[in-house]
């Protein structure tokens, strides 16, 4: 994301754009990426405990590890984080051509569902992109609708993929596992989910953050003129030479 900050005012697409707005909006949809970054890492944290857990007691006795519901609230989160970047992204999107009131109305799913129906032309270059990416945001919307708007039927245990117990298929207590992308559609209730696919959130939380970075970075380095950094993998330690006494030095070391 560092490409999203590195970019500078005399970016001919972003030119439009208020300085302070730009940098703002740029700010947020970096943070909102590492936000999704962060819940995705979590995740597999809980999971992976989860899974060592499991292993730690005998084969005879079955396992309902109440882990299992902190992962649930890891995914939501990320998911969360990733549909409001790329609300983020097509407001900045819009605001190159569009007053900062009508960006703002620009609703990402209506505008969408007109250009796939070609209905109505583009008001927002970026929504071309985001139809190329299509099938992950539809996943990612729909299941982040169904999970934030609706709720996930309080389920606390983590199972391993691989147990066979009667506890892992039972949707009652099993908290990893997902309703068919299918039956989450169009705003259904909770009553009206199916699991016939028995997918778990593992299947889809790594690709739904992955699908986040690829969008961003397609509109920032195709439309915005962003460019990649140097190097991509810092640290994330930032280094202030204050100088022996206290002051202010010129420099700093970013690693």
């Amino acid at each position: 994301m560092l490409r999203l900050l590195e970019m500078t005012e005399d970016v001919p697409a972003l030119s439009k754009v208020p300085r302070d707005e730009r940098d703002g909006c740029l700010s947020s949809i970096a943070l909102l990426v590492t936000e999704a970054r962060y819940h995705r890492l979590k995740f597999e944290w809980i999971v992976a405990t989860g899974e060592a857990r499991s292993t730690l007691i005998p084969s005879r006795y079955e396992v309902r590890d109440t882990v299992g519901r902190y992962a649930v609230f890891e995914a939501v989160a990320l998911l969360s984080a990733a549909r409001s970047a790329v609300d983020e992204t097509i407001y900045l999107g819009a605001r190159r051509t569009m007053s900062e009131d009508a960006a703002g109305k620009v609703n990402v799913t209506e505008a969408l569902s007109k250009r796939r129906n070609r209905g109505t032309p583009d008001v927002v270059a970026e929504l071309e992109i985001l139809e190329k990416h299509g099938t992950w945001f539809d996943e990612l919307n729909d299941y982040r609708n169904a999970f934030v708007h609706r709720t996930m039927q309080e389920r606390f245990s983590y199972y391993s993929p691989a147990a066979k117990w009667a506890g892992a298929s039972d949707l009652a207590a099993n908290a990893m596992l997902i309703p068919d992308h299918a039956s989450v559609r169009s705003k259904a209730r909770r009553h009206r989910w199916t699991f016939n696919d028995r997918r778990r959130l593992e299947e889809i939380v790594r690709p739904l953050e992955t699908g986040l970075f690829d969008f961003v970075d397609d509109v920032g380095t195709m439309l915005w003129g962003g460019t990649k950094p140097v190097d991509p993998h810092r640290s994330g330690i930032l280094i202030i030479d204050h100088g022996e006494n206290g002051g202010d030095a010129p420099g700093r070391i970013d690693i």
